[in-house]
């Protein structure tokens, strides 16, 4: 007799399919994305109409230098390879840095036995005991590391409505990108559409959740830029990382991948990097022989996804992976998985607002999981960066410490390929409290962390008075007012004296 949960199964193998079958929106390109100079940009306009094509000015990314176009007329199909020699003729005089297509990016996915991207019908108690957590150790790096300070930017779908543990991390406001224009407002809504199967929806959540099973106590800054389908396109990207670099962001999720290398979001991610911040992203399971992030790859933290025997997903170890994570789960042939062989987190909620926990396969998942520990890492370093540390070599600190302490896996030669241990990435850096009333942790005779707000936490805030001019992108947990400007004054002593001797309330992440 099939039970009410076998009868929610719907599965698809996030991240599976070839890249091209991921990317239907468009074939034909619409937009120009060039980097230069203002002259540059006049000329290389003028330059593009001589030929025969008339754009129109879109948007600007200044953090980039980069300015977004729109073609006036519909590209015939001899016009691609022209626009293609007319931008690479423009970057070989110097008159541009780079020129790319507006190239579809997007979460690959492939055949499930539905169609559809989840195997619903988990449990909350799967969600908690779902091998990734296990095999990575995030139960101990959460309790030590906790991600306490750290914005983590969910380059992604948005959020589905309701009350999930996503939700609890997140921001109380993010980012919606259309068009290649980002808008600041509330946390962005994940909502399908009554067009096509909405496979995409959910994904920034069940992200999220796991971002945060590594790291409880980081907040989400949430970048809607993929569809309900799970696509969008560059200019979106760009826009996102731009968005993430202006809130000072430390972490940036992207569990999607382009269509094809652009030196475009290169130069973004290598932006974004110098500017402190660990950019994280899926490094997809075909297999492919050209990496799809090519010229990333020294700012890019790109990760493959393993299964619960420490197997590769699809088998496969591309080069460019920097390391592996869990993103796999086994589904059996009937009834659903097991949370000892799955990847599991909420999608939503359903008709009476209880989470709706899913089960599902990609490295989406898996990049979400060295997001966390991203978070924690960068939680235990809160003075980075400093004369020591520049910004562009946070990135650089975290993906060597992770590699060091990562497990070798056992189709790795001589232990080269090595999946994620959050818990021994953090084990030797110093505690982070958890809850953000409480600047100083402290730990109980078994080395638990216990919520206490004592002269320890007064000494923490005396000694980081007023500290105008600090860098956004360092931490200063003292802070407790939340003030933008990272300024520590009479209002964060106000708040610890009200506190004294307090014992953390429940729910204290």
């Amino acid at each position: 007799m099939c039970s009410i949960r076998a009868i929610l199964v719907v599965f698809l193998l996030a991240l599976l399919a070839p890249v091209g079958a991921a990317f239907a929106q468009e074939s034909i390109p619409t937009r120009l994305l060039i980097r230069a100079t203002d002259a540059g940009q006049e000329r290389a306009v003028g330059r593009l109409s001589d030929a025969g094509y008339s754009v129109a000015f879109v948007h600007e990314y200044p953090v980039f230098m980069t300015m977004l176009y729109a073609f006036d007329a519909p590209l015939a199909g001899a016009d691609i390879p022209n626009v293609r020699g007319v931008l690479d003729g423009l970057i070989a005089d110097s008159t541009i840095e780079t020129g790319d297509f507006d190239v579809p990016m997007a979460v690959e996915t492939g055949i499930g036995q539905t169609g559809s991207l989840w195997v619903t019908g988990m449990t909350e108690s799967d969600f908690a005991q779902q091998y990734g957590r296990l095999v990575t150790g995030s139960y101990v790096a959460a309790d030590r590391a906790t991600g306490l300070g750290v914005k983590v930017a969910i380059i992604d779908s948005g959020l589905t409505d309701g009350d999930t543990i996503a939700r609890r991390s997140s921001l109380s406001y993010g980012y919606s990108v259309t068009g290649g224009v980002a808008t600041q407002g509330n946390i962005p809504r994940d909502v399908g559409d009554s067009v096509g199967p909405n496979v995409g929806v959910g994904h920034g959540t069940f992200v999220s959740a796991l971002v945060a099973c590594v790291a409880p106590s980081a907040k989400h800054l949430h970048i809607k830029v993929l569809d309900d389908e799970g696509q969008c396109f560059l200019a979106d990207v760009i826009a996102a990382l731009e968005a993430s670099i202006n809130e000072y962001a430390h972490v940036a999720n992207m569990s999607l991948i382009p269509s094809q290398p652009t030196p475009t979001l290169t130069h973004a991610i290598s932006t974004a990097r110098k500017h402190g911040i660990i950019v994280v992203a899926s490094a997809g399971n075909d297999n492919p022989t050209v990496n799809p992030y090519q010229g990333c790859e020294p700012d890019l933290i790109q990760v493959g996804a393993t299964n619960h025997l420490d197997v590769p997903f699809s088998g496969a170890t591309p080069a460019w992976i920097d390391i592996f994570a869990p993103g796999a789960s086994n589904v059996p042939t009937t009834g659903l998985p097991v949370a000892s062989e799955a990847v599991i987190a909420p999608i939503g909620v359903d008709a009476n607002q209880q989470p709706i926990y899913a089960a599902a396969t990609g490295t989406s998942f898996a990049a979400a999981f060295v997001s966390g520990a991203a978070a924690a890492y960068r939680a235990a370093n809160a003075d980075w960066p400093n004369a020591q540390v520049s910004p562009g070599q946070i990135s650089s600190r975290f993906v060597n410490a992770a590699r060091n302490s990562a497990t070798p896996i056992p189709t790795g030669s001589s232990g080269a390929i090595k999946r994620l241990r959050a818990d021994a990435l953090v084990a030797g850096l110093p505690r982070v409290a958890r809850c953000s009333e409480d600047p100083v942790a402290e730990e109980d005779a078994f080395g638990n962390y216990v919520y206490v707000i004592n002269e320890v936490d007064l000494a923490c805030v005396l000694t980081s008075w007023n500290p105008l001019g600090s860098d956004p992108r360092r931490i200063v947990r003292a802070n407790l007012s939340l003030d933008p400007e990272n300024r520590v004054d009479a209002v964060d002593v106000a708040i610890i004296l009200s506190l004294w001797d307090a014992r953390a309330p429940e729910g204290c992440p």
